[in-house]
């Protein structure tokens, strides 16, 4: 057999190049003034206003609040609104639907494994044709993390569900403050600020009915590979008692979540771009994360703005229009996951290693499961001669 599945080396290699090269001409063409760097200062005082609060009302993995304080920006109050909606109820529905599948399987990994193949493929599916896509992705995310919690520390589950809602609640309500902050101060009243109120039913909606019958099997086949790379991290984090695999079903998620437009262009070209940069992304954060903290030690006057700083790049990277901006959003991510932590500094340098750990081997195992999906249903040259 005489055929290709994935992208040669080659144009990997190729491709690796030109993407470094586009992210140097960013950085080395950064504006301190101006829009990009405007709503980069908006991320970096959203996450660390995240920070702060998750700090003063003792709330574990900070982390995930700065998480959500990054996240849910945007550059409207109306779109920063709407997003914070759907993350905090996806996100509260996740966690009480998994406390109630918790109990219902305890004692029953097999069934776990099997209930989280078949919730993967259907919050991923609504989650690419939805207008409440947001929604449904964190209501994935947050199943397969209170899941995870309940089969390997079953006595704390309700307590770790209340926190991640509580985690994300603050994140999302200081992303909003800032944003209206930011609002306000470019001349907006009070009342434009209640916009976001209105008018949901009129985002984009997609039926599966809609889609032509090519582009149906490509979603079938696309949610099942997504769905069996969450099955497998899902067993091996079961058969060997690690936590930080919610790490590797986040990424699952994240990179599997496509325009529906790809479909009909290039699924594995596009998927395949979003798992690179994913990889490239979180481990340069993490590196740079790892480094500052290592340098900035125990002091706050260091810490906070060595925090500001790593979030306005990436931030500012993540507007660029070079077709690298995933690249900044991703570095951020594994800034926060290796730079915030909870407890004294030698328990941060693990734990941030776990959670790229984690992020790592998510990317792996879906990599593995894209390769084979491909190589399943690549066609077959017929023998020369």
């Amino acid at each position: 057999m005489n055929f290709r599945i994935m992208p040669s080396w080659a144009n990997c290699r190729e491709s690796a190049r030109a993407t470094l090269a586009e992210v140097g001409r960013e950085l080395r063409g950064v504006r301190w003034r101006g829009t990009r760097a405007r709503e980069a200062c908006k991320a970096a005082l959203s996450v660390m206003l995240a920070v702060l609060l998750a700090r003063a009302l003792c709330l574990d993995d900070l982390w995930w609040a700065a998480f959500s304080g990054y996240l849910v920006t945007r550059a409207g109050f109306d779109e920063t609104f709407r997003r914070g909606a759907y993350r905090v109820g996806g996100t509260v529905l996740g966690a009480i639907s998994a406390l109630a599948m918790a109990a219902l399987l305890a004692g029953h990994p097999g069934w776990r494994i099997a209930w989280v193949f078949a919730l993967g493929a259907a919050t991923l599916s609504r989650a690419l044709l939805s207008r409440y896509s947001y929604a449904w992705l964190l209501l994935g995310v947050t199943h397969v993390m209170v899941l995870a919690f309940a089969a390997l520390v079953p006595t704390a589950l309700v307590g770790f569900a209340a926190m991640r809602m509580a985690d994300v609640a603050v994140g999302t309500l200081s992303c909003l403050a800032v944003s209206a902050a930011f609002a306000l101060q470019a001349g907006a009243r009070w009342r434009e600020l209640l916009r976001p109120l209105h008018g949901w039913s009129a985002l984009p909606h997609t039926r599966l009915g809609e889609l032509a019958p090519p582009l149906r099997r490509r979603l079938y086949q696309h949610v099942g590979e997504a769905a069996l790379a969450l099955a497998i991290v899902t067993a091996i984090g079961y058969a060997f008692r690690l936590l930080t695999f919610t790490q590797a079903a986040i990424t699952v998620f994240a990179v599997m979540l496509l325009p529906i437009a790809d479909f009909s262009v290039s699924r594995r070209g596009a998927v395949t771009r979003k798992l690179l940069q994913r990889c490239f992304g979180c481990l340069s954060g993490g590196l740079v994360g790892l480094v500052l903290l290592l340098l900035t030690g125990s002091s706050a006057a260091l810490w906070w703005p060595a925090l500001a700083i790593g979030i306005w790049l990436g931030h500012y990277l993540q507007g660029s229009e070079r077709g690298v901006g995933y690249i900044g959003t991703q570095f951020c991510l594994g800034f926060l996951t290796a730079f915030v932590h909870d407890t004294h500094l030698a328990e941060g340098y693990a734990a941030a290693a776990s959670r790229l750990a984690g992020i790592l081997g998510g990317l792996s195992i879906l990599g593995l499961v894209l390769y084979l999906g491909a190589a399943l249903t690549a066609p077959k040259r017929a023998p020369n001669g």
